[in-house]
């Protein structure tokens, strides 16, 4: 892939083409904007896009908390500990695509036979 070929932004796409709630997109940022008030993150920046096109993009906060600086959807931040959000959005998509069920009996990966989450849509074995 070319360097500007990786540059070149998703298109915006119509939220109710594509599917989404326009009223319950539109809850997302003050639900968000509360975690800022409560002091528990300093900014958050939320993308939400299906099939290439961007329908929700909005930046909340400040990038630092001394100057005031506030964010936008352009900032440049590090990310650290997202092993949990990914697999927790891995496993939504499993799910999803009916691919995970929760009441599964695993053989491999519980030997009391117990009802595990597996990535299988029949029983093992």
């Amino acid at each position: 892939m070319s360097e500007s070929s990786r540059r070149q932004p998703l298109p915006t796409g119509d939220a109710t083409a594509l599917g989404f709630d326009t009223a319950r997109l539109a809850r997302i940022g003050p639900a968000l904007q509360q975690y800022i008030d409560d002091g528990k993150v300093p900014n958050l920046v939320t993308l939400l896009a299906r099939r290439g096109q961007i329908v929700h993009l909005e930046a909340r906060g400040v990038l630092d908390l001394d100057s005031g600086l506030p964010i936008d959807t352009a900032s440049l931040f590090r990310m650290w500990s997202n092993t949990k959000p990914i697999a927790g959005v891995a496993t939504l998509i499993l799910y999803e695509d009916g691919l995970l069920t929760p009441m599964i009996r695993s053989a491999a990966g519980c030997q009391s036979g117990a009802i595990c989450a597996c990535c299988c849509r029949t029983r093992p074995g």
